[in-house]
């Protein structure tokens, strides 16, 4: 019998994780031969495309608390402003290279992450995720209250209207530069994402979710993990918060708030981000550019897309990925037995754990 205070079973089944991994890299090729191939000629989609993998790095970072820690961190949008103001300012005001200004970006979110979660080390659930809320409004205050630096509620920019040129040493220039080098840094965020689910601090951490008392009388220390989880969560926050403000050439306060955080807890919701980061980085696309084409539909595209949510959350709680990563592992399940091979390693069950269920059998 297997308790629910033991780790997932799905940390068993490295194949399950493999799955989840092809499906990672099969968004991340869709989405570049998307932008370099289909709209080739189109600038507009383009540029959806670069910010949709933009905002798939910040939602990775988001998941990494939740669907591991099991934390809400409300205050995840202030370690993005804080990268992205922080880069700005280095690029503007310091004349550095832009890939200074993101190693800025990432080490300034981190020290950020560091200190909210030393400060707020003791609480969990509902706790944790108010504590980490009053964050927003301390860094909203801190960037109002300085005009001459950071612009006050107009923000920064006219530091050259974004950099045109993330990759210089290849000779890569223009939007299809940045879709490649910011989905790049995405695959790179995921994969890395799939490590630790995998690894011995993933495992740590995942443990940690389903009964950190448990994990602490067996003598490891829980405030560890969770501070290391939060300053991981905060670095990839951070770099998202760099990369937009390198990319749009501006940033403004309106990255601290709700209004920015919302949509990136609907990305990883809808798209199964608790379990599977591919899933979070499908959704970020059908999030960027799904709005854009429902323009002609007015005020019914509010009502389609609440529909739709409720559809979808009724039959597929677990989201979209990892409904997604089931399908996909069923066709390997039959095209194993066709083969002769017996059953696959691993089944429904192992699968439902990925997709965020409990295992008790």
């Amino acid at each position: 019998m297997r308790s629910r205070t033991d780790a997932p079973r799905h940390r068993d089944v490295p194949r399950l994780e493999t799955v989840s991994m092809w499906f990672t890299g099969f968004v991340v090729t869709v989405v570049l031969l998307a932008g370099v191939v289909v709209f080739r000629s189109r600038l507009y989609e383009v540029r959806l495309l670069t910010l949709a993998g933009i905002y798939g790095i910040l939602a990775i970072g988001l998941r990494l608390t939740l669907g591991e820690l099991g934390e809400l961190n409300l205050g995840h949008t202030a370690f993005y402003a804080a990268g992205g103001y922080l880069c700005a300012l280095t690029v503007k005001n310091g004349g550095f290279d832009p890939a200074v200004g993101l190693v800025v970006a990432v080490v300034a979110a981190s020290v950020l992450a560091l200190a909210v979660s030393s400060l707020t080390i003791r609480l969990s659930g509902p706790y944790f995720a108010v504590a980490a809320l009053g964050l927003i409004p301390v860094v909203t205050s801190v960037l109002l209250a300085f005009p001459d630096t950071t612009g006050g509620s107009f923000g920064l920019s006219g530091y050259g209207g974004g950099v045109t040129s993330p990759l210089p040493l290849i000779g890569l220039t223009g939007p299809r530069a940045w879709l490649i080098f910011v989905w790049g840094l995405a695959a790179v965020a995921a994969g890395y994402d799939h490590y630790l689910r995998v690894s011995r601090f993933g495992r740590s951490m995942n443990a940690i979710r389903q009964d950190s008392l448990l994990f602490t009388s067996l003598g490891y220390r829980v405030a560890g993990y969770k501070v290391a989880g939060v300053v991981i969560s905060g670095a990839l926050a951070g770099l998202a918060g760099g990369l937009i403000a390198l990319f749009e050439g501006n940033i403004s306060v309106a990255a601290v708030g709700l209004p920015a955080l919302l949509p990136t807890l609907l990305v990883i919701v809808v798209g199964g981000g608790t379990a599977v980061p591919g899933g979070v980085l499908a959704m970020s696309v059908v999030m960027t550019m799904a709005p854009e084409y429902a323009r002609s539909f007015n005020e019914y595209r509010l009502i389609g897309f609440g529909l739709f949510l409720l559809v979808l959350l009724r039959f597929y709680p677990a989201g979209l990925g990892s409904f997604s990563v089931r399908g996909i592992d069923r066709m390997v399940g039959r095209w194993a037995s066709r083969r002769g091979g017996g059953s696959p390693v691993g089944g429904v069950s192992d699968l439902e754990s990925v997709a965020g269920g409990d295992v008790t059998s």
